[in-house]
C-alpha cells in the first residue's frame, strides 16, 4: 500500500482524469482504471471502454480491457475483478493504492490530454466532470500535484510536455490509419464473398454447359 488517503488518491484521479469522482467505490466501474494505464501507455483501446457503465456486467466489460492491458505489458499483479465490480470501498481502495504505486513508478511525464483521449474514442462520462484543465507540468516534465510534492519517481522515460502531446497526436494518427485500412480489408472481403455468391452458380452452369469434345 501507498499510505495514501481516500481523498488523496480521489484527488489524484480527478486531477489526472479530469473527472469528478466522488467516492472510491466507483473505481469499480473499471472505466476510471482503464485510463490511468492508458496515462502511461497510451495504447489503452478506450473505444472499449464503457465511460457510462451502470450496471455490473458493463463493469466486467471495462475489466476485460483492463485485464488485456495487464497481459500486453506482463503487469503480474491479479485484478479481483469479482470483488471489485461490488463496489465495496476495502477492495477498491487496496487496487488503487497499487495502481497509484504502479503509476508513480511508470508514468512517463508530461501532459496527459486525458479529455482529447475519450474524445478520441467517442466517449462519454456519465460522472458530471467538470471541464478538465491542463494539469500543471513539473519543470522535470511531469504531473504536478500535492501528493508528487516532495517525491522522487523513477520512470520509463523523461518527455516535456510539448514532446509527449506530439507522441499521443502520432499514435492516435497511427491508430486511425489502421482502423482505416482494417476497414478496407474488410469491404474487399465483402465484395469478394459476394461476387463468389453471385458468379460462382454462373460458372458452374457454364461449365456444365460446355461442348464435350
Amino acid at each position: 500500500m501507498t499510505g495514501e488517503s481516500r481523498q488523496d488518491l480521489l484527488n489524484w484521479v480527478n486531477s489526472l482524469l479530469g473527472l469528478n469522482i466522488v467516492k472510491i467505490e466507483e473505481m469499480g466501474k473499471g472505466f476510471a482504471l482503464c485510463q490511468i494505464f492508458d496515462s502511461i501507455f497510451l495504447d489503452v483501446p478506450l473505444k472499449k471502454v464503457k465511460f457510462n457503465a451502470r450496471h455490473e456486467f458493463e463493469y466486467i466489460q471495462n475489466f476485460k480491457v483492463l485485464q488485456s492491458v495487464f497481459d500486453k505489458h506482463k503487469i503480474p499483479n491479479d485484478i479481483p475483478v469479482e470483488r471489485l465490480v461490488k463496489l465495496k470501498f476495502q477492495d477498491n481502495i487496496e487496487f488503487l493504492q497499487f495502481v497509484k504505486k504502479f503509476w508513480d513508478t511508470h508514468f512517463p511525464g508530461g501532459y496527459y490530454d486525458a479529455a482529447g483521449r475519450r474524445s478520441g474514442a467517442g466517449a462519454t462520462v456519465a460522472t458530471g466532470a467538470p471541464k478538465p484543465t491542463r494539469s500543471p507540468v513539473s519543470s522535470a516534465g511531469r504531473v504536478s500535484s500535492p501528493l508528487n510534492a516532495g517525491r522522487p519517481r523513477s520512470s520509463l522515460g523523461s518527455n516535456n510536455g510539448a514532446s509527449a502531446a506530439a507522441l499521443q497526436q502520432a499514435q492516435m494518427q497511427v491508430a486511425e490509419l489502421t482502423a482505416q485500412v482494417e476497414e478496407a480489408q474488410a469491404a474487399l472481403d465483402a465484395m469478394g464473398k459476394e461476387r463468389d455468391f453471385y458468379f460462382g452458380p454462373l460458372l458452374a452452369v457454364a461449365g456444365c454447359a460446355a461442348p464435350v469434345s
